[in-house]
This record gives structure tokens, sequence and C-alpha cells, in this order.
């Protein structure tokens, strides 16, 4: 259908004005009369409408609307809609809800949470920036989860939590010690050993009451983390399979009636060489405030803590966390005076620690036969 615009419409009444002109120039007076005749000619009327200012009032209303200086009322009633139009017959009752969507021409995401997706009507939905997460439960509320314990939880890949801590019952005076049970400094040793195990009870066997079967955690010549499960033999010597640079965790795993080991048990080099690492009676796992970070993972130091007593005298005690890389320079990371009692340290930033650094404990004392206790808590993160 063809658009009439203004100026179309200006051009008709300019065209009607001008005709009109010419038929009042073309009048010789102003008392003329028009006659309407018939096909035969015969005047049915006479009408004297034509007159001078009849037609000068016409050409000037006309000569207004041609040159669009006056503002005429546009009627759209009748003007046709274009299809689809949103029409009063075309809207939903109030309140209605609106969908809008595209699923039919878009292609569906690859992974989209689909009802093919899902396993069952369980589901927890997670929303995290990579420190922590926040989960939508099945009724709808929103709980916060605490990036430690979904790392403990084993729900943050490449991430795990090693928590160190040990004892050493007996620091005398100003000898620095290592906290850890075995007593004195700990012996890191510069290349991997054979090593053998044995326990001071003759309960520690595999028949016995007190532990049966033990499992050593360490790493290999190369830092890759190994674990060995050994079966005791009371007070003899087992030998333990392979070689070790390190060793930092031992454990009971299977026992007796008596539920732990009934002795101490000591691993040591082969042929009765230096302990590397004991387990107290009744304790059913070391206590070393000692790690390694193995190859191809980076530790990151969240905090450490220490207690200290002794009687009678009260102890006063210098705590001290060093680091020590492979190339053997040695670093101290944090020193603590501690009185008797307990402190714990935070570090709001953690500190970063490579891949084949040694991680220890060692303090002094103000007194003989100081009782000290410490750990250290670490993500450890593969590279």
């Amino acid at each position: 259908m063809a658009k009439i615009t203004l100026e179309v419409i200006a051009d008709y009444l300019l065209d009607t004005y001008n005709k009109i002109s010419s038929f009042v120039t073309n009048q010789t007076s102003g008392g003329q009369k028009t006659q309407i005749v018939n096909s035969i000619g015969t005047v049915v009327a006479t009408e004297a409408v034509a007159t001078s200012a009849k037609q000068d009032t016409l050409l000037t209303e006309l000569q207004k609307k041609a040159d669009l200086t006056e503002t005429q009322p546009v009627s759209v009633v009748s003007l046709p809609l274009p299809s689809g139009a949103s029409t009063a017959a075309k809207q939903l009752a109030d309140n209605h809800n609106v969908v809008v969507s595209n699923i039919a021409s878009t292609p569906v995401i690859t992974g989209f949470a689909t009802a093919a997706n899902q396993t069952s009507g369980n589901q927890l939905v997670k929303i995290t920036d990579g420190t922590d997460t926040a989960q939508i439960s099945t009724d709808g509320a929103l709980k916060m989860e605490d990036r430690m314990l979904a790392i403990a939880e084993g729900a943050v890949t490449g991430h795990s939590l090693m928590l160190k801590f040990g004892r050493n019952p007996d620091i005398d005076g100003a000898a620095e010690e290592t906290i850890w049970e075995g007593g004195g400094t700990y012996p890191f040793q510069s290349s991997a050993q054979s090593l053998e195990v044995l326990s001071a009870s003759g309960d520690d066997t595999s028949a016995g009451t007190g532990a049966r079967t033990i499992t050593l955690i360490g790493l290999d010549a190369n830092y890759a983390e190994q674990t060995q499960v050994i079966t005791l033999n009371g007070t003899s010597v087992v030998a333990i399979t392979g070689t070790w640079l390190r060793v930092h965790r031992c454990s009971v795993t299977t026992a007796g009636t008596g539920g732990v080991n009934a002795g101490l048990i000591t691993v040591r080099i082969a042929s009765a060489g230096a302990t590397l690492l004991v387990i107290g009676a009744g304790n059913g796992q070391t206590l070393m405030a000692v790690y390694t970070i193995p190859a191809g993972i980076t530790g990151y130091m969240l905090s450490y803590y220490c207690s200290a007593n002794a009687t009678p005298t009260p102890p006063y005690c210098d705590i001290k966390l060093f680091t020590r890389p492979s190339t053997g320079v040695l670093n101290l990371k944090h020193q603590q005076a501690l009185g008797p009692g307990y402190f714990y340290h935070k570090f709001e930033a953690p500190f970063k620690i490579t891949e084949k650094t040694d991680i220890y404990l060692n303090a002094t004392s103000s007194v003989n036969n100081t009782d000290v206790c410490g750990g250290f808590d670490i993500i450890l993160v593969t590279n």
C-alpha cells in the first residue's frame, strides 16, 4: 500500500487552490449563480453559492493547509495494523508469566545442565572463585563452604593438607633440639639409605597383641613419595624394601587385641645406623615436626604452633621454624619466644615452599627436662 505523506497532501491542496483561483479569475461578478442541469440540458436547480467572499475564504483556508502552517488532527482508527501487532486481543491477563526462549533454534552448549545430564534430584550447585565455594542445596538455601574443608574432603583437584606435629619430651638448656621423639637434632640424610625396623616389645609381631603391621611414608632418591606396609617381628630386625632419602611419617596399620603398639618402634638406617623415626609405646604414630616437600609439589605454609612445660621451674623457650631447599642453604622463616604456655602463629599470606625443601621446628629452653610440643600446617599443590 502506497504511503501518503504531508508533502503529497500539500501538493494536492496547492493544486486545488490554483484551480479555484483560476475559476475565480474567470468570474465576471460576485453575483453568479451555479446551475445544476440534467443529462438532456434541463436546469434542475440554481444555487447562488459561488460568491466572491465565499471563494476568498475557501482560498485562504486552502492556502494555510497547502503551506502546512495549520495543524490538523489525524485519526488512525481506520489505518490497517501490521501483521502480529500487539493488540489488546493478543495480550494475556494481568500478572501472567513471560517466557523468552530461543532454545529451539540455538544449539545446547556442551555440558549444559539438561535433564539427561542429571543423575538424581539431590545435586548441589557449586559457585566458586577458586578460594571459597558457595553451594546451593536442594531446598534452595545458599551455603558457604570453607576452602580448608573442601581440600580435606579431596574436593579441590591437586590440593591436599599436610598437618605435621611433634614432641620432644626432654630439651635441656641452650642445646638446640628438633621437636621429635628421637631427641637431639634431626639427622637428615644426604643420600637414599636402606632401612630397618624393630620394636622394643615382643608383642609387636604378626600374631601378637600389639602392633602387627606399620605403614611407612617417605621419599625415594628422586624426592618422589613412596609408601610401604611392613609386618613387624617383635624385637627382631625387619629389613625395609628399597632405599629412602626421607621418612616423615609412620603409623600402626593393624594390631592385636591391645589395639596399638606395645613397645617403642624404631626405624633406622640398616645395620643399627642412625634412628630416623620412632613411634612411642601406645602412640600408634610418629610425633615429629619434620617434613620434606616431594618433587612436583609446592607447599604453602599456613601456620605453626608450640607449647612448653617443665617442673618445678617454668621454662622460657626459643622456637625456630627452619626451611632448607635441596641446595642446602638453611633459612630461618620465623622465630617465637615462648614462656610457659602456648602460642599459635598464622601467616596471613601463606609463604611458598618449593619442592624438595626440608621443613622442621627446633627449640631451646632456659631449663633442663623441658617438654616441648609443636607442629605446622601446609597446603600441598601439585605443580
